[in-house]
């Protein structure tokens, strides 16, 4: 790469991000794309070379949102989420710039992407989306770091390697490259080999759930009529009775499940709590309420109803889509008592946003279900993220999804069970989930990573601005 021209760097490095990210992406790349841009960093200056970097950085993270766009999502939405990716990436990238000479190279560039992507997750409502983390969604033996460290953690091994390959590549390859490479690789692949082998010989009770799914094409801003929001309403009923037949304890629907009017919700309350009576089940129920057409408002919620056909919970969504119009919860986190289990929840986009999940399992969440709605694009992608956080918070997922991949989780991160919205006439998914949740050292110091990295990043800062000229 010494020889190759500046913005031939440029383009690799667009082409190897787009390539890695998202739907269809080669994990195994992620240890490549930051290397053209850090000799791209090395060979150029200049504002005008900065520019041009973010400028690629854009097209590559919009080529990889592209991916996951298809109907009903709008082709130029890869841009409105590419430009946000991208713009954390280039300041950390230009943080790193200005430690030229900075003997601790090694540790501070992996600190920098580390910290910019928390810093999205944390600032901005794009959450925790583009991760180097997620590129290894597919490794269920290395995504167990999670426990420790969260995303942030798998992150930080990533970078590190990759600049290892970058100075070996730049200064030729000795011995400590190749230690150096080869030791987090290791630790990871027996730290998570020894969990899961400790999970596998661990005997737990079970709890019988099922995600069950909706007719329902509800997008707005107009509701369907009356009828057929009520035939809608009356499959998910049988659904219900049908996943009570097989056993299930508690039954999830999807996000969006039904539509209704404000007037409407406490008849449609009394209905699902009557049958969860009959039915003596748990259930957590997804709909939303059309507050407005013009302009066009909802709100977006669940409300558990225990077997008794009591309204034990309500919850609005705390972490809207960009754009969504709907209004944004606030309220704390709680936990329902489900016999021997603590159940939590969040709908969809929320657990995008590692720092809320953790809030449920830091209250000792055993099972946390999600009533989620996706399309073709984020489909399974989605429902694979999702499972990250189960691991990090050391809890067993249930995610039922519209318009997407269903899924029940252990806390390793393993699938128990899954169905296809799109494969599957009857939508029910009936699984057997661990009662009991584990602790975490995530769960339990949070992001203990990204203070180490702070304070790494500040006392280098500090020997740079106290160096002599």
């Amino acid at each position: 790469m010494k020889t190759i021209k500046p913005i031939y760097l440029l383009i690799l490095a667009a082409a190897i991000t787009a390539a890695t990210h998202m739907r269809f992406g080669f994990g195994i790349l992620i240890f490549l794309e930051a290397i053209p841009v850090l000799f791209y960093l090395d060979r150029t200056n200049g504002w005008r070379s900065k520019a041009l970097l973010f400028a690629f950085l854009i097209l590559g993270w919009t080529l990889a949102t592209l991916k996951i766009v298809s109907a009903p999502i709008p082709w130029f939405i890869a841009f409105g989420y590419g430009l946000p990716l991208a713009t954390t990436r280039f300041a950390s990238y230009l943080a790193f710039a200005s430690f030229p000479n900075s003997k601790k190279a090694h540790w501070v560039f992996p600190a920098l992407m580390m910290l910019g992507e928390w810093l999205q997750s944390s600032l901005t409502p794009f959450g925790s989306w583009g991760s180097a983390a997620y590129t290894q969604i597919n490794n269920i033996v290395w995504v167990q770091i999670l426990s420790i460290g969260g995303l942030w953690i798998l992150s930080f091994g990533i970078y590190f390697t990759s600049y290892q390959i970058f100075d070996g590549i730049r200064n030729g390859f000795a011995k400590s490259h190749l230690t150096k490479i080869a030791i987090p690789i290791v630790l990871l692949s027996i730290f998570g080999t020894v969990r899961l082998t400790w999970a596998d010989n661990t005997e737990y009770a079970s709890l019988s759930v099922a995600t069950v799914g909706t007719n329902s094409t509800i997008g707005g801003p107009e509701l369907p009529s009356t009828e057929i929001r009520r035939q809608n309403q009356v499959k998910i009923f049988d659904r219900m009775r049908k996943a009570s037949e097989a056993g299930s304890k508690l039954v999830v629907w999807t996000e969006g499940a039904t539509g209704i009017l404000p007037e409407e919700e406490a008849d449609f309350q009394t209905q699902v709590a009557q049958l969860t009576d009959s039915l003596n089940i748990t259930a957590m129920v997804s709909y939303v309420i059309l507050l407005s057409t013009e302009p066009f408002f909802y709100e977006n919620k669940y409300i558990i109803i225990d077997s008794e056909g009591s309204i034990q919970s309500t919850y609005l969504k705390h972490e809207p889509v960009p754009g969504e119009p709907c209004t944004k919860g606030v309220e704390p986190h709680t936990l329902y008592q489900m016999d021997d289990v603590s159940l939590g929840g969040a709908i969809c986009y929320d657990l995008d946003f590692p720092s809320l999940a953790r809030e449920i399992s830091k209250m000792g969440a055993d099972v946390v279900a999600v009533p989620s709605s996706d399309w073709r694009g984020i489909d399974p992608i989605h429902t694979q993220m999702a499972g990250m956080r189960a691991i990090e918070g050391g809890f067993s997922l249930i995610r039922s999804t519209r318009w997407g991949l269903s899924a029940t989780v252990d806390p390793y991160g393993r699938v128990i069970g899954q169905l296809s919205d799109f494969n599957s006439e009857d939508k029910i998914l009936v699984s057997s989930v661990p009662k009991k949740g584990n602790s975490t050292i995530y769960s339990l110091l949070g992001d203990w990573v990204i203070l180490v990295g702070f304070v790494l990043l500040v006392f280098e800062f500090w020997k740079a601005k106290s160096r002599p000229e």
